[in-house]
C-alpha cells in the first residue's frame, strides 16, 4: 500500500487562521537557534505570544487549517518542533491538536529534545522513540485541524511543519 501524506507549512499555509495570541515569527528559525545539526525548514514558525500556560485548551490561542484528506481511515499527526527552553528542565514543550472541534490531544512534549529540531507526535510519550498522534478514524474530504496553545513558560515552543499520514510506523525526516 502506498503511503499518503498531507503536509502543512505551519506558519504559511494558505488556509491558516490565527486567533488570540497564536502567531508566527522568525525567532529560532533558519540558523537562529542553538541546534548545530539542523535548522527550521521554514523561515517563519508558529508559536503562542503569551505568558500563561493553558493546560485545558480553553484560551482561544489557536491556528486552524483546512485539510483535505484523500482517503477515509485512521489518520496520524506529526509536528516538527523546536523547544527553546533549558535542556533537562520542565520548560514549555507542547501544543494541543484537535480535528473538527473534537477532543484536544497533547502534541509534542519530548523532555529530551530541548534546543534541537525534531519530529514528534503523541504528547503522552515524554521520552524515547517518537510516535505519531492518533487523530482517529476520519472521512475523506475537508477537515479542520486546530493547533492550540498549551505551554509557553518561560519560552514558547515553535512549530515548523505538520504532516498527516495513515501509516502509524512512518517517521518523517527532513
Amino acid at each position: 500500500k502506498a503511503r499518503t501524506e498531507v503536509w502543512i507549512l505551519a506558519a504559511s499555509d494558505e488556509t491558516a487562521t490565527f486567533r488570540g495570541a497564536m502567531t508566527s515569527g522568525p525567532a529560532y528559525a533558519d540558523g537562529a537557534d542553538l541546534d548545530s545539526v539542523s535548522d527550521s525548514l521554514e523561515p517563519t514558525l508558529v508559536f503562542a505570544s503569551s505568558a500563561r500556560n493553558d493546560m485545558r485548551a480553553t484560551s482561544g490561542d489557536t491556528v486552524s487549517y483546512v485539510v483535505d484528506l484523500p482517503a477515509a481511515g485512521t489518520w496520524y499527526l506529526w509536528g516538527r518542533f523546536y523547544y527553546p527552553g533549558v535542556p533537562g528542565s520542565n520548560d514549555a514543550n507542547s501544543f494541543f491538536a484537535r480535528v473538527d472541534g473534537g477532543v484536544s490531544l497533547k502534541l509534542g512534549n519530548k523532555k529530551d529534545q530541548f534546543r534541537r529540531w525534531h519530529w514528534d507526535g503523541d504528547g503522552r510519550r515524554e521520552s524515547g522513540t517518537p510516535r505519531p498522534l492518533a487523530l482517529g478514524n476520519l472521512s475523506a474530504g475537508e477537515h479542520t485541524l486546530t493547533i492550540a496553545k498549551r505551554e509557553v513558560v518561560p519560552l514558547a515552543p515553535r512549530l515548523d511543519v505538520l504532516v498527516l499520514t495513515q501509516d502509524p510506523d512512518w517517521i518523517p525526516t527532513e
